[in-house]
């Protein structure tokens, strides 16, 4: 499943206010509903998600940056974000 093209998602280099930061989050997962009901997966309890960044330019990237667009529960190391 894909995400819409050139939807903004959320890097850790961003410091933004928590309100923007949970419109952003809310518009990833959205997005992400409504990939998984397109594509027909029915329901699951628990599913393990990979995400794949293809940028549309050839500019490099740091991967490191993109971990808050693939979980906005998990950190680096696996460590849980606190409450």
């Amino acid at each position: 499943m894909e995400l819409p093209v050139g939807m903004k998602l959320l890097n850790s280099n961003q410091r933004l206010h928590r309100m923007a930061r949970s419109k952003l989050t809310r518009a990833i997962r959205e997005a992400g509903q409504e990939a998984v009901q397109d594509a027909g997966v029915p329901h699951m309890e628990r599913a393990y998600i990979i995400g794949e960044l293809r940028p549309v330019d050839r500019r490099r990237r740091d991967q490191g940056n993109w971990y808050p667009s693939e979980s906005g529960r998990r950190r680096p190391g696996g460590r849980r974000r606190a409450g």
